[in-house]
């Protein structure tokens, strides 16, 4: 009643099943591998990503203090009603210099009038 069991076959459907199993092992970790592979690819890309980030932030913030500085200068300077009186007021001190060179020339030509006439006088003689 118990028939012998063929050991031969039992090996063979024993190795083919060891096959398949190490073929489902080999997918597995392939799959695995791959998975960690991309999952350190987009971490490694996220790392790069938020370091660029930092740095464009940085840079901005350096833009934004420099345009402040930038406003507060050009909030200062003269605006064209300035120049105007500016140019108003060099005008008068230029007419009034011209005006005195005028006073003077009549001046230095009085004292040298003055000059000649004493240097003419002989009234000691």
């Amino acid at each position: 009643m118990i028939e012998a069991i063929d050991w031969n076959a039992a090996r063979f459907f024993f190795d083919i099943t060891q096959l398949i199993g190490l073929v489902l092992l080999g997918v597995y970790t392939h799959i695995t591998q791959r998975s960690k592979a991309n999952s350190q690819a987009i971490t490694s890309l996220d790392r790069e990503a938020q370091k660029r980030l930092e740095e464009v932030r940085n840079h901005i913030v350096s833009i934004e203090r420099r345009v402040d500085v930038v406003e507060n200068q050009i909030g200062q300077a003269p605006t064209h009603h300035d120049l105007a009186i500016l140019h108003k007021r060099v005008t008068q001190a230029a007419s009034q210099m011209e005006s005195l060179a005028g006073e003077f020339r009549a001046t230095n030509r009085q004292l040298g009038l003055i000059h000649e006439h004493l240097l003419n006088d002989k009234r000691g003689d």
